[in-house]
């Protein structure tokens, strides 16, 4: 009995690490103008650096959330016809 207490025990610190990775997202405020520490990224460098490692089904993080769906909006978005 005292053997199943510890796993619970390490499987909630494990769980509790986890979670607590996507705190290391740093927020942006303009996701078309990335800037972190002072250098401009592109949505696709932050997603790869910040937000690729995360496992779907899992609470994704909201400025992650935010890049993935500007980067599928400008993915769909065609180019303006010339005479517009």
């Amino acid at each position: 009995m005292r053997n199943l207490k510890f796993v619970f025990v390490v499987i909630g610190l494990f769980l509790s690490s986890a979670c607590s990775n996507a705190d290391e997202v740093p927020t942006i405020i303009d996701v078309n103008n990335i800037i972190i520490e002072g250098i401009k990224m592109t949505k696709i460098e932050f997603f790869q650096k910040f937000c690729a490692g995360t496992v779907r089904g899992q609470k994704e993080n909201e400025t992650c959330a935010k890049v993935r769906i500007s980067m599928a909006t400008d993915s769909i978005r065609g180019a303006t016809p010339k005479g517009w």
